[in-house]
């Protein structure tokens, strides 16, 4: 368990589930008509199962939205997540992820702003403001997915709602400012 001191971060958290986690299953099962973008994606990201590659991952199945207990998750993370940050473009900042990511965005078909994986309103956590600098505590970026794991680092041409690199130092400058008292920080 964390300590009272430490600080729990969470990066493109599914808090409500994803539909794109229950659409892969089909991409695992080779699905007619799954473009290319999308299986290179399926591999890439390991989606399917190596001992059952028929099956997503016990991982990707845990994410489906209405997997038992996934629900009960967002009151914890509302009450403990002291910052956040979450992504509104599948295509997000130009990289080998961007075609797939927003060929699966079409594809799953979430009906508002996503990151390619995860809803907006799947990540976004209930009594919390998100802004678009990445200085604020809890961000939403113009990012994708893998955007959000700093693969690609920030955006070009400094364009704030683009910098998740840039987010992850200003919380990293802010728990360094705090005094040391055995703090640890997560990040899921």
């Amino acid at each position: 368990s964390l300590g009272e001191s430490s600080r729990w971060y969470a990066a493109s958290a599914p808090w409500n589930g994803s539909k794109a986690a229950t659409w892969v299953e089909g991409l695992c099962a080779d699905i007619p008509g799954a473009s290319t973008a999308l299986k290179w994606l399926a591999r890439k990201l390991k989606y399917c199962d190596p001992n059952s590659p028929q099956q997503a991952t016990p991982a990707y199945i845990t994410m489906q939205v209405g997997y038992p207990g996934l629900s009960d998750l967002v009151d914890v993370a509302a009450k403990h997540v002291a910052g956040a940050l979450c992504g509104t473009s599948g295509y997000g900042i130009t990289s080998k992820y961007s075609v797939a990511l927003e060929a699966l965005s079409v594809a799953v078909g979430y009906g508002e702003d996503n990151d390619g994986m995860v809803a907006i309103s799947s990540c976004l956590l209930p009594g919390k403001h998100y802004g678009g600098e990445p200085s604020e505590v809890f961000y939403k970026a113009s990012i994708n997915h893998a955007d959000g794991t700093c693969q690609s680092g920030n955006g070009d041409f400094g364009i704030h709602s683009r910098q998740p690199a840039t987010w992850y130092a200003s919380m990293g400058r802010a728990l360094a400012a705090r005094p040391l008292r055995g703090d640890t920080s997560v990040l899921v």
